[in-house]
């Protein structure tokens, strides 16, 4: 599944209880109290440890979905994606995709959305609403004095990266270098509530981009 498409089915899927055409069939709970949209990313993640995706699942893998559902289950999802390092959360997705890819879609965007409710400013409002876009989240992390010393490489990358999205021209850089070395690539540089932020604004400008092209 090529990305453009893997990020139009990201943001947007739609939510419903149940997801046509997966092994997994989302339901709430009979003990459910809250509204379910409160609840998506505890619901896939119990659909997903009862579903054939999981027995399929490498046990390094299996390990990590029964972590993550515990840190659903507290309400600690974001830190344990901060302990475990957003690219191990990455390396699981990959297992997941090449297993069920709308389970990995789900799990995608509700992972997302649940690292989107803390803020720098304690707001809880969604990055994405905000009044940035990517390019200038890309130039703060140009910006960062710990971009200077980056490899060469990984300099001009930064740069390609800019300049591709001032030029709505991104989702073929994406392509060719994957997603996981450019989150890579800002983790280095940033803080982990910068490197949310930069993902929070990657998703909305490759939709943005996708919804483009399919018009023209």
């Amino acid at each position: 599944m090529e990305f453009g498409q893997f990020f139009r089915c990201l943001l947007g899927v739609a939510i419903l209880p149940t997801v046509v055409n997966s092994v997994v069939t989302l339901t709430t709970p009979a003990h459910h109290t809250q509204p379910i949209g409160q609840d998506h990313l505890l619901i896939v993640l119990k659909a997903m440890h009862q579903s054939d995706t999981f027995h399929q699942l490498p046990t390094q893998d299996k390990i990590f979905l029964v972590e993550l559902l515990a840190a659903a289950e507290v309400d600690a999802v974001t830190h344990f994606i901060d302990t475990v390092g957003f690219n191990r959360f990455l390396v699981f997705l990959d297992a997941v995709t090449k297993l069920n890819a709308t389970e990995a879609h789900l799990l995608e965007h509700y992972i997302i959305q649940e690292l989107n409710q803390e803020t720098p400013d304690g707001s809880g409002s969604s990055v994405v609403g905000r009044k940035r876009d990517l390019a200038s989240i890309l130039a703060m992390v140009q910006n960062n004095p710990a971009a200077q010393s980056l490899p060469a490489d990984d300099k001009a990358l930064l740069e390609e990266l800019i300049r591709a999205t001032e030029s709505h021209t991104l989702t073929p850089v994406i392509h060719r270098e994957g997603y996981a070395k450019i989150v890579q690539l800002i983790e280095d540089i940033g803080t982990v509530t910068e490197t949310h932020t930069f993902i929070s604004y990657l998703v909305a400008h490759l939709n943005k981009e996708a919804a483009h092209h399919s018009t023209t």
